[in-house]
């Protein structure tokens, strides 16, 4: 049980760092685990290719738009609320993937992305100010760690 709820809070971490890598990654987990015989409404969407394919390039823009110097900053309020459902909902579909309570992880989910968000906010910022490494950079980086942790948390298995 405490296995699906770590997983809830990797797509909340994965949604504070890149809003659509989580549901990019939480799809992608279920197309490979396959949903089932008749998964409900949430699960069901996500295990479309449709719907994979979709956050994928969604993911993508994201990666690229998050390079560009008119990029919100991700504790906006606006930008945080959307953290916050990618993460919540992305809990609830790996928590209801492995027969778990959803609501659980969705508050999991939801409350990663926030810690998340301020996390790699604050570091990204204090790397560029203290150390003088330019964002962008520090983006490559945050990208590749989120891609590794979105990677191994698909990945593994109980």
């Amino acid at each position: 049980m405490i296995f699906t709820y770590v997983n809830a809070a990797k797509m909340g971490v994965l949604a504070g760092m890149r809003s659509m890598m989580a549901p990019a990654f939480a799809s992608q987990q279920l197309i490979e685990q396959s949903a089932g015989a008749n998964p409900s409404g949430l699960v069901r969407f996500f295990s479309s290719p449709i719907a994979a394919n979709a956050f994928k390039v969604m993911a993508a823009g994201e990666v690229f738009g998050d390079k560009l110097p008119f990029a919100s900053d991700r504790i906006e309020p606006k930008v945080l609320v959307g953290r916050i459902a990618s993460g919540a909902i992305c809990g609830a579909v790996v928590a209801e993937l492995d027969g778990k309570k959803a609501a659980i992880g969705a508050v999991i989910g939801g409350l990663a992305a926030i810690a998340s968000s301020y996390a790699f906010f604050y570091l990204r910022t204090k790397l560029t100010e203290k150390q003088g490494i330019p964002d962008p950079y520090l983006a490559l980086v945050e990208d590749a760690a989120t891609f590794g942790l979105g990677m191994q948390t698909i990945r593994s298995k109980n």
